[in-house]
């Protein structure tokens, strides 16, 4: 078993998923294409689904290489699957203009989906894209279900 925290990323892809990686599921989008995204996301969705705890709980990392429309994003969180509690970690894109688009969604968007109330969210910058022991050591502190008057951190 390889104990290394540096995922090993097919760049050829627009899309990619890597399950169970330190109990995470990482999925990499490096495309704008809303159908591509609606697709990639519904496999990553049943693949999580079909692997939470005992408590249904999950560790989600989604690696930002290219910003997709925020309506792309917003209708894949329209059906979310079911969960007790998610650790998710955005790692965000080097552009700036990235926070733009994502701080709608966390301030407001999941707040309106089934997972209101069973989330915490770390905000990582772009350098922790290629190793991620500080991610997972984060999700690994924050894997107690317990609602947070903040449930959003930035890093």
């Amino acid at each position: 078993m390889n104990n290394s925290f540096i995922p090993i990323y097919d760049e050829s892809k627009e899309q990619e998923i890597i399950f169970d990686f330190h109990k995470s599921h990482i999925w990499r989008i490096n495309s704008t294409n809303t159908n591509l995204l609606l697709q990639t996301g519904l496999e990553f969705d049943q693949g999580v689904a079909n692997r939470l705890d005992e408590q249904k709980r999950c560790r989600l990392v989604y690696v930002i290489d290219q910003v997709p429309p925020l309506t792309a994003i917003l209708r894949h969180m329209e059906n979310p699957f079911q969960v007790e509690w998610a650790v998710m970690v955005f790692i965000i894109h080097k552009d700036s203009t990235f926070l733009e688009k994502i701080n709608p969604i966390i301030s407001y968007g999941l707040g309106l989906t089934k997972f209101k109330e069973k989330f915490v969210i770390g905000v990582f910058d772009y350098s922790h894209r290629n190793n991620l022991t500080t991610v997972i050591n984060w999700q690994d502190a924050n894997m107690e279900i317990k609602p947070r008057d903040n449930p959003v951190s930035w890093f």
